[in-house]
């Protein structure tokens, strides 16, 4: 299964480190352990399976495809014996693009020959656009950026698993009424992998250094993520697998009220925890799990999620928090509203 694949204007686009680092994580049983150490979003190599993916889908879905990108942005080097599945893929469409590519990424394809052609710099150690074909010159201008289609895909989904409310409904956490209700699980069961690859930008993001949150997720590091019910259990249960973290659960927060004595006893005297929710409006029950972390002796650091609806201005916005995306006053393609008795 390819996570990444988006096709668009019958330009499919393909991001290969998303895709190196699922199928490197989710599925090490089919690999060669001595050979493909899980390293999640940390992998570097681009390896033949992944490629042979690619391939595959792009033979199931040729009639869809006039043009393929392949993005390689965060891969730095790649297996020596790729050159045939690259020719593959090319002889398989008219239009081939490879994006942010190294030179020892194209040396190790065997596409040096290529340098010089096609508008390719053979100078540049980073290939922003590099192209294969004479024709791909002119559909230059077409290719979009890979996180600006991913943002396009997910909007587009985000309508679909969006519920009207036909009564006023009141948050179950909160003293509001809310017009729309969105279903997480709706993107888990219908849009799988649509939902791998949310997670996988969101813990891009989480390891993106250049930001100004209040933390940083760095290879190795000692932060637990904390998920409060089922959907977030299995983000959290992804993000963990991405950035090679501990994941603990506390059921009892939220719609039911309840808090069992237990709880205390999953929290580590001292240890840092990021608490991780599918979609957060108010805020209520990620400040009930700061209370009980912080209670029980560990230190709360921030909150991550997949939809976050932002009840303040950007400038006032938190500087510990991450989300996927954020409903905002100026950008809120669902048209969500919330509303009061006062209002």
């Amino acid at each position: 299964m390819l996570i990444s694949s988006i096709i668009i204007d019958e330009i499919l686009y393909v991001n290969l480190h998303a895709e190196q680092s699922f199928y490197g994580t989710f599925n090490a049983d089919q690999l060669d352990i001595s050979k493909n150490i899980i390293t999640g979003i940390y992998a570097e190599e681009l390896n033949l399976t992944v490629l042979e993916e690619v391939f595959e889908f792009i033979k199931i879905n040729k009639s869809k495809i006039n043009m393929v990108v392949l993005e390689f942005q965060k891969l730095i080097t790649a297996q020596k014996n790729l050159y045939e599945l690259v020719n593959k893929i090319r002889n398989e469409n008219k239009f081939l693009v490879l994006k942010n590519i190294n030179s020892t990424i194209v040396e190790k394809l065997l596409l040096n020959d290529c340098l010089g052609y096609f508008e390719n710099d053979s100078k540049a150690t980073m290939h922003k656009t590099f192209l294969l074909d004479e024709e791909t010159v002119s559909k230059k201008k077409l290719v979009k950026e890979i996180k600006e289609i991913f943002d396009k895909e997910f909007i587009s989904k985000l309508g679909t698993i969006t519920i009207e409310n036909d009564e006023k409904r009141i948050h179950h956490s909160s003293s509001v009424y809310l017009n729309k209700f969105i279903d997480v699980k709706k993107l888990i069961v219908n849009h799988k992998s649509l939902f791998f690859y949310s997670c996988y930008w969101l813990a891009v993001e989480m390891n993106n250094e250049k930001t100004n949150r209040t933390w940083n997720i760095e290879k190795g590091c000692k932060i637990t993520l904390l998920c409060q019910n089922l959907n977030s259990s299995f983000i959290a249960s992804i993000l963990s697998s991405f950035l090679l973290l501990d994941v603990i659960t506390l059921d009892h927060i939220g719609p039911i009220n309840k808090v069992y004595n237990q709880i205390e006893s999953k929290i580590n005297h001292g240890e840092k925890y990021l608490v991780i929710s599918d979609v957060v409006c108010m805020g209520t029950e990620v400040r009930i799990a700061k209370n009980i972390i912080e209670f029980s002796g560990g230190k709360y650091v921030g909150n991550i999620c997949l939809i976050r609806i932002m009840t303040m201005e950007l400038e006032d916005k938190y500087r510990d928090i991450e989300s996927v995306f954020e409903i905002t006053k100026a950008n809120n393609p669902i048209d969500f509203k919330i509303s009061t008795a006062l209002n």
